[in-house]
């Protein structure tokens, strides 16, 4: 996804940067976000393992040369352990810009400074609309980002994102588009079960139990319905009651990684896993389809008609 936050801030025309002017730039992004809570799971968690191709080749006919690229995040494993819940993301990314200003931007080659914001992490360390204003970043460029619907979040989004230089979301009217999806890793595949050992039903797995209204799916209504034909297994914490015996226990992990990993083993037990999305968005793809195939079990999705 940041290469192609690199390409847009890069090739794009505005008042604030000429791409035309420089030939070598080093780019350097400050990622504000709760790691434990918005990055393990949806594609924001770099933790500061950051790669970027010293040569990009856009829509334009040539390339640019960059030099340096570094993601400097706001929390790391050892940041959270040490200070546990008492952790305040801004002043961590401050105080690592402050360094980097006296350490590294004296340099006489061009540089661009990007501040990422993960607009849930600053909603809850800002005031509304939580603009990029309110704090001390002084960048080139500001980008508010997040792997949640525009559906459910519209208010949000709209109050807060004109205020930045660009967005980043799943919807593909976003400034820069960017997926739950980062390939499959055959390392990650759990071994697929023998068939007679496998629960000849389905399971279904969600957290956020509204029981639907403007473009969400309606998921809930519909495992309910279905369930009175077929057995289906909602293990999380949606329609939980609705299960008279269920004999597969899904588990919470110490992160939210390790609860993604437990929640592809529960599944795995099962002939099908219900993949459904709480929003019907274009471009709101989420983990789910792709939790099912890692679990060797068979998807029946829906969401997006045009994404899936």
């Amino acid at each position: 996804m940041f290469l192609l936050v690199l390409l847009a801030l890069l090739y794009t025309t505005t008042s604030k940067f000429n791409y035309q002017q420089y030939s070598l730039k080093d780019v350097y992004i400050f990622h504000l976000i709760d790691n434990s809570l918005w990055g393990e799971v949806d594609g924001s968690a770099l933790k500061g393992n950051f790669n970027c191709n010293t040569n990009l080749t856009g829509g334009v006919s040539h390339s640019i040369k960059l030099g340096e690229c570094v993601l400097v995040s706001s929390e790391s494993s050892f940041e959270r352990s040490s200070a546990k819940n008492n952790v305040n993301f801004m002043n961590i990314i401050e105080d690592k810009f402050r360094q980097y200003t006296d350490s590294v931007f004296n340099r006489s080659r061009q540089i661009i400074t990007v501040s990422l914001y993960n607009i849930h992490t600053w909603g809850t360390l800002s005031r509304w609309p939580h603009a990029p204003d309110q704090v001390r970043l002084p960048t080139n460029y500001t980008i508010a980002e997040s792997e949640e619907s525009v559906s459910r979040f519209n208010k949000l989004f709209q109050n807060s994102f004109k205020h930045f230089d660009a967005s980043s979301t799943t919807s593909p009217f976003s400034t820069i588009q960017r997926t739950y999806f980062a390939g499959l890793n055959s390392s990650e595949f759990i071994p697929m079960k023998p068939f007679h050992n496998l629960i000849k039903g389905a399971s279904f797995v969600a957290s956020t139990c509204h029981r639907g209204s403007g473009g969400t799916t309606k998921r809930l209504a519909m495992v309910s319905e279905l369930q009175k034909y077929m057995r289906v297994d909602s293990l999380g914490k949606c329609l939980r009651s609705n299960n008279k015996e269920i004999p597969i226990l899904l588990k919470q992990g110490k992160t939210a990684l390790e609860s993604l990993q437990l929640k592809r083993q529960a599944i795995s037990h099962y002939l099908f896993y219900f993949a459904f999305e709480n929003t019907f968005e274009r471009g709101y793809v989420t983990e789910k389809v792709f939790d099912a195939l890692i679990a060797g079990v068979v998807p029946v999705y829906l969401g997006s008609s045009v994404d899936c």
